[in-house]
């Protein structure tokens, strides 16, 4: 046995030995920190588990009778420890930056996972979580619903494999002056691309403020909204009066689609099916189309 071995399998042995007590108690306590991560720890069926929760996870409904510990990006390390967990789990980068050396140090387990940017990313957490919680057979027979969601949705873009695709632009307001372009290499946006929509918002990168001129010149046959941003606005009936849209193709075709925030742009274990809605709504003919969440 080498000596970095005889070294290190001390230190691996006990770290296992914790999750294994952490999860074998009796009555495991998690606190779950974004939205995707708490949704796939419900879909595996530990929803029961959880006794904490950030602002971000609000779905399923059940969840939203948990106390919530602040957001994913603000969090309250006193508001954490107070709940007593046995547990911690959430993305990378979590902040306040000393959080994850403050809930080791009260000798809480802390689990990171990456943050999920595609459907792909999607899988990966599922069968990260599956081994955390010790429910790999659900996460199997969810992963086998998202696969079926994707096949699908690949089902429904084979008779449009040589047609144009749909210009769409996917924008992110919050009241009626501030819009912002989710551009190439925004998570979001991704989203476009896996629905068979060519995203007329890739000449710019990431997210950025939008002009009612520059939106005009996209000339965009669809655009996509979140659904708390329509409600900020004051709802649908307002979308004609965010400067530009009235002028472009899809503004006046009234060619809008309407999806919860989680949903479209979570990446949790309804992505597929998020994906299906969004393609049904980009090759709707006509209308406003808002998309279910079950």
């Amino acid at each position: 046995m080498s000596f970095l071995f005889k070294n290190i399998l001390p230190f691996w042995l006990a770290g296992n030995l914790l999750m294994a007590s952490a999860l074998n108690a009796e009555e495991p306590r998690i606190v779950s920190i974004g939205g995707s991560i708490t949704e796939i720890v419900y879909a595996l069926g530990k929803g029961e588990w959880v006794v904490g929760r950030d602002t971000s996870s609000y779905y399923p409904d059940a969840v939203k009778a948990i106390p919530t510990v602040g957001y994913v990006r603000q969090l309250n390390p006193e508001g954490i420890l107070s709940l007593r967990p046995s547990l911690v789990i959430g993305p990378e980068g979590l902040n306040p930056p000393t959080i994850v050396s403050q809930l080791q140090d009260a000798e809480v387990l802390v689990e990171l996972l990456p943050k999920a940017e595609s459907c792909e990313d999607t899988k990966t957490s599922i069968r990260s979580l599956g081994k955390i919680l010790n429910t790999e057979t659900s996460a199997s027979d969810l992963l086998q619903i998202l696969e079926n969601d994707l096949s699908l949705l690949a089902k429904a873009l084979e008779p449009r494999v040589n047609l144009p695709r749909k210009r769409a632009l996917m924008l992110y307001v919050r009241g009626n002056r501030s819009q912002f372009i989710l551009g190439k290499g925004s998570g979001p946006s991704r989203m476009l691309e896996i629905a068979g929509a060519e995203n007329v918002g890739d000449q710019v990168d990431g997210v950025k403020p939008i002009t009612a001129e520059a939106m005009v010149a996209l000339q965009p046959e669809v655009l996509i909204f979140f659904e708390k941003g329509v409600a900020s606005i004051g709802g649908i009936e307002k979308l004609d009066e965010l400067p530009g849209v009235s002028f472009t193709p899809a503004g006046k075709q009234r060619r809008f689609v309407i999806m919860d925030d989680l949903y479209l742009a979570g990446y949790g274990p309804r992505c597929g099916k998020a994906a299906l809605d969004l393609f049904k709504g980009i090759h709707q003919e006509t209308g406003v189309f808002i998309a279910g969440t079950e």
